[in-house]
Formats: structure tokens, sequence, C-alpha cells
């Protein structure tokens, strides 16, 4: 069953949920420095889990393109240059116009 988007091309949303994980084993040294700047998710055991888009949340910009992907309902969103398609209804809010 398919769902109807809650958004449509033309609405301005702000990203409020985003999340690229990667990680790396707890108190063993890092190849690269990189991975000390970003900000911590989830620790698991021996397992540090880094969000590697952090700053993605708090973007602004124009739905641009509304795709159904086995029933749920994806965007692609203009004005955020570091990435701009897909994204899900929980990733974002409508911005009151």
């Amino acid at each position: 069953m398919e769902t109807e988007p809650n958004y449509k091309i033309g609405d301005k949303v702000r990203i409020v949920n985003y999340g690229h994980l990667m990680w790396t084993i707890q108190n063993q040294p890092n190849e690269s420095s990189f991975i000390e700047t970003l900000p911590v998710s989830v620790i698991y055991g021996d397992l540090v889990w880094f969000d590697v888009n952090h700053g993605i949340v708090g973007k602004e910009g124009v739905v641009s393109d509304v795709s159904i992907t086995q029933g749920v309902p994806q965007y692609s969103i203009k004005g955020i240059p570091e990435k701009n398609s897909w994204y899900s209804e929980g990733q974002m809010e409508l911005i009151e116009n």
C-alpha cells in the first residue's frame, strides 16, 4: 500500500534529523584525525558511532522532486548542496511561509 506524500514540490522544508553513521573501535588509534572531529552518536560496547553528516541538520531547501519507493515517499531538496536527494519524511519539517 502506497503512502500519500506529506510534502509537495515547492514546499520549503528544514532538515531536522539526518545521520550518516561511521563506527570505530573505542580506544584504538585512528589513521585519520578526521574522525575525532565528529560528534559521537552512540557508544555500544567497544564500538563508537560517529555522525559523518551532522552539518545537514538545520539546513533549509525546497522540495524539487517526490518519488514513491516501495510505497514510501522520498524527496529531493534543492538548496542543500551537501546532499540533495533522497530524504524521508522523518528527516524534515515544513517551514511555514
